[in-house]
């Protein structure tokens, strides 16, 4: 009795962690291609035609500066040159720039595009509330309670108590 006792926990363990660890494994192989993905998917945000002369940097961000009135704040360079450069403003704002010629190619939040969308996703099965509380352990509780409501009526039904 003892023995199927733990089993059907161990089961039931199994099963509930499965959705968690196959979510993990899918968004982080997922991350890994991201980027690959995310050129594939929409190639005018993020490719570049190569031309001979780039901008120099100090240009760009001062161009950058000058059409959207905030300051940047981050710089993500690709070391590709049919890759647009991606830069990261004060206000939040993400833009993807031609680094030929400083046009700006695609004005985004972060989590609009397939990157950021699976990023967002792999985080969340990781996340911690104010509270502390993680979506795995929440889910763990709460089956934790149905689990123990079922086993209170299997013990009634099965010892007539």
């Amino acid at each position: 009795m003892f023995k199927r006792w733990l089993r059907r926990i161990h089961l039931s363990l199994a099963i509930l962690m499965v959705f968690f660890l196959v979510n993990l494994s899918i968004s982080g192989a997922l991350l890994v291609f991201g980027k690959e993905i995310q050129n594939q998917v929409q190639p005018t945000h993020w490719l570049v035609s190569p031309n001979i002369t780039r901008l120099p940097l100090s240009e760009l961000v001062t161009l950058i500066e000058a059409n959207s009135a905030s300051r940047i704040k981050h710089i993500q360079l690709a070391p590709q040159k049919d890759k647009a450069w991606q830069f990261q403003l004060d206000n939040g704002q993400n833009i993807s720039v031609d680094l030929f010629n400083g046009n700006i190619l695609h004005d985004y939040a972060k989590k609009d595009n397939f990157y950021g969308f699976v990023m967002a996703w792999h985080r969340w099965l990781l996340w911690r509330d104010e509270s502390e509380e993680r979506p795995l352990m929440l889910v763990l509780k709460i089956w934790l309670l149905e689990f123990g409501t079922l086993n209170i009526a299997f013990i009634r039904a099965v010892f007539s108590v």
